[in-house]
């Protein structure tokens, strides 16, 4: 079973409260969104492709990254990640064109003053973005 996450607003981090933007496909066990972003659900669909994108109201010094992880805990790889800024709004495409399976996370993550963050922080927030959300 899969879910669409989309979530705009404040997350815990450490001790500190940060804004995120997050849209996101997400895997769960069942309906119940508490069982969602667990690795040890079993995932029998395979995507010929999967694409993600939309358009973000955004400050200059946001920061967008594409968040992808399989229940190996790997990312994604092969996939294309498009963004164009024109005034205050971002345009973002996330697309995987080849065939993958055991998709846990596909999507967009976003976050302010990119400067602060690191690609490798990256992994660490959508498992604890899951587990603040629900």
């Amino acid at each position: 079973m899969r879910k669409l996450l989309v979530y705009n607003g404040p997350a815990k981090f450490a001790d500190s409260i940060r804004n995120i933007k997050l849209c996101t496909l997400v895997s769960c066990e069942t309906s119940d969104r508490r069982t969602c972003g667990s690795r040890n659900v079993t995932l029998t669909t395979k995507f010929s492709e999967v694409s993600i994108g939309g358009d973000f109201e955004s400050d200059k010094d946001d920061f967008y990254q594409p968040l992808t992880l399989t229940t190996d805990l790997l990312p994604i790889f092969n996939t294309s990640f498009s963004s164009i800024r024109v005034n205050e709004t971002i345009s973002i495409s996330f697309n995987k064109t080849r065939t993958v399976e055991k998709i846990i996370v596909f999507g967009i993550f976003g976050r302010g003053s990119a400067s602060a963050f690191g690609s490798s922080f990256v992994f660490l927030v959508i498992l604890s973005v899951l587990k603040f959300l629900f």
